[in-house]
Order: structure tokens, then C-alpha cells, then sequence
């Protein structure tokens, strides 16, 4: 991530990660981890704990797959109100218009999972940089 702006913060950018699948939650983890300014702070499917974690670690970043954040939003809702400064990167396996409108007005930023992983990175130094795409 290099020279982007965000790297100005003091300490690696904190990521939570949300996803009810364990393969592509341990599978970002992983990914994400690799990156000397980025911390995966928690990694969970589920909600309450998804919370808890937050509560914890105050995460700059939050990723949640759109199975989640369709069922309601109120997950999404959850984080704005108590951690308005968290970006929320929705994303999904879906590029359908229906999963894209509903993360359009609850996320900051969506992408899809079948993204190589070069993209990802990218896309959320995007989205904390204030850049954020639907």
C-alpha cells in the first residue's frame, strides 16, 4: 500500500473482517495479513461477535459479506452508530444490481470476491482514502 495517504496514521490500518463463510474469511484474513500496514484485527461470522470485536479493537475497516448485510442491514446500521469513523467495505459473490443498491445506501464501498486478489488491497486503500466505489 505504499505511499497512500492513509499510511500517514500512526500503526498498521486495523481490518475486521464478517463473512458466515470460513474459507473466504480465513482466506482474506490471510491475504490481508500479509501486508506490513494493514492488521486483521478480528475475523468472524457472526454478528455479536463481529460487535464485540469492534468493541475491542476499534477497527478502521470493516468487511462484510453482503449475505449479512442484505438480511436487514441493521449489522451495518450497528456500526455507523457506534463507530462513525469505521469504513464499511461490503462485498459479495453477487454482482447482481439488487446486492449492489442495497450496499450502495448501507456500505461505503462494494466489491466482488471473484476480484483477484491484487484488487482488493487496492480497493480499500481506496475506500480509506476516500474514494469509495459501488
Amino acid at each position: 500500500m505504499g505511499d497512500e495517504k492513509h499510511t500517514a496514521r500512526s500503526g498498521p490500518v486495523r481490518i475486521l473482517i464478517v463473512d458466515g463463510h470460513a474459507a473466504a474469511r480465513d482466506g482474506l484474513a490471510l491475504l490481508l495479513s500479509r501486508q506490513p500496514d494493514l492488521a486483521v484485527v478480528g475475523a468472524t461470522g457472526g454478528r455479536e461477535e463481529a460487535l464485540r470485536l469492534a468493541a475491542m479493537h476499534s477497527p478502521d475497516v470493516v468487511v462484510i459479506d453482503t449475505s449479512l448485510v442484505s438480511d436487514g442491514g441493521s449489522l451495518c446500521e450497528q456500526f455507523r452508530k457506534a463507530y462513525p469513523a469505521t469504513r464499511i467495505l461490503a462485498w459479495s459473490l453477487h454482482s447482481d444490481g439488487q446486492a449492489q443498491q442495497v450496499c450502495a445506501t448501507l456500505a461505503d464501498a462494494y466489491i466482488l470476491k471473484e476480484l483477484a486478489p491484487t484488487e482488493i488491497i487496492p480497493a480499500i486503500c481506496r475506500l480509506l482514502n476516500g474514494n469509495a466505489s459501488h
